[in-house]
């Protein structure tokens, strides 16, 4: 699936004979109207050009967290969350603190995050639990996505159990163990969702 999805992008870009560094010219000139392979590929190509420490991968990157959030893309999106260098991942962190006010880039943010690296994800959930973001809908409608549950957004509490719930499991194998013996069934199900992610 993913992997062929991947691979069948790649040989298309190499089909068009890009380098990595000719893609990231041609995206910089053109953003996503120049595509020559599917967004979430050439998101992972940034990602890698950028742990590279690839100087125009960095500016596209810094560009659009920091100078102009009308340049936030998909496939910077999946770049901040697919990138291993945990500056990115504290990027989308910031993009994530600074987008109090916008409804749809915060929505962009928490339905991709969960896409990337397990040490990104981590770092998104920290933020939201610990400047209460999980009082916005698209917090809640991303955390039902997640943990596949259907919780009402005008159930803060229950909202705010599940995300610690996810947090800490997530962070402490130890507790899982815990829950899976002496947890209520709440914990049991987060405990087992932490395990498989």
């Amino acid at each position: 699936g993913a992997i062929q999805l991947l691979l069948a992008n790649l040989l298309q870009a190499l089909k068009y004979d890009l380098t990595p560094q000719k893609a990231l010219e041609l995206f910089a000139q053109h953003g996503s109207d120049g595509a020559f392979c599917n967004a979430e590929t050439f998101g992972i190509l940034l990602a890698i050009e950028y742990d590279k420490g690839n100087p125009l991968a960095v500016e596209i990157i810094k560009s659009a967290v920091y100078d102009d959030n009308q340049a936030m893309t998909y496939e910077v999106l999946t770049a901040l969350f697919y990138a291993k260098n945990p500056q990115a991942h504290q990027m989308a962190g910031e993009l994530l603190l600074a987008a109090r006010l916008q409804e749809g880039l915060r929505q962009s943010i928490v339905e991709n995050c969960s896409d990337g690296r397990l040490e990104a994800f981590k770092h998104i959930l920290k933020i939201i639990e610990d400047n209460n973001l999980i009082r916005y809908s698209s917090i809640v409608r991303a955390l039902n996505v997640w943990a596949d549950l259907g919780l009402e957004p005008d159930r803060i509490e229950s909202c705010k159990r599940v995300l610690h719930l996810m947090n800490k499991f997530l962070n402490d194998t130890a507790a899982i163990e815990s829950a899976l013996n002496d947890g209520d069934p709440l914990e049991l199900y987060i405990a087992l969702w932490a395990a498989g992610s």
